[in-house]
């Protein structure tokens, strides 16, 4: 368990109060929120996570690193991949790889990139 519950408003909003309670949190309730700062793209806030006395775990790296790909951040999902994500990993939840996923939204100049980059890696298109 982490020492301080954090939502995703939290994450874009530092200085609300930790009993903050909205739509947001509510529905993202008993998630992590490694993955959800991961899938807004913010880095500094995924490091901090490291950086606890209780790291992520696998399973946790591996939810942060597909959700980084969903939402098309390259630096994200590379910090990520260096600190142990699965490249191929797909959560219980989806059919998508991480490349699958990170291609499936339509590819403006940075999803492209991160594509290209996945590929690069060695990822797989689809689950094998």
């Amino acid at each position: 368990m982490r020492k301080r519950p954090l939502s995703p408003a939290h994450l874009v909003a530092p200085s609300l109060p930790v009993d903050f309670a909205g739509p947001a949190h509510d529905c993202l309730a008993g998630y992590e929120p490694e993955w959800q700062a991961a899938a807004l793209g913010l880095t500094g806030t995924v490091d901090k996570f490291f950086q606890e006395d209780s790291a992520p775990s696998k399973e946790e790296v591996n939810h942060a690193f597909w959700q980084a790909c969903h939402g098309g951040y390259r630096r994200t999902t590379e910090y990520l991949l260096g600190r142990g994500a699965d490249l191929n990993w797909i959560p219980d939840y989806a059919k998508e790889t991480p490349l699958g996923i990170a291609s499936k939204a339509g590819l403006d100049t940075g999803r492209q990139a991160l594509v290209d980059w996945l590929r690069g890696k060695g990822a797989q298109a689809e689950a094998t």
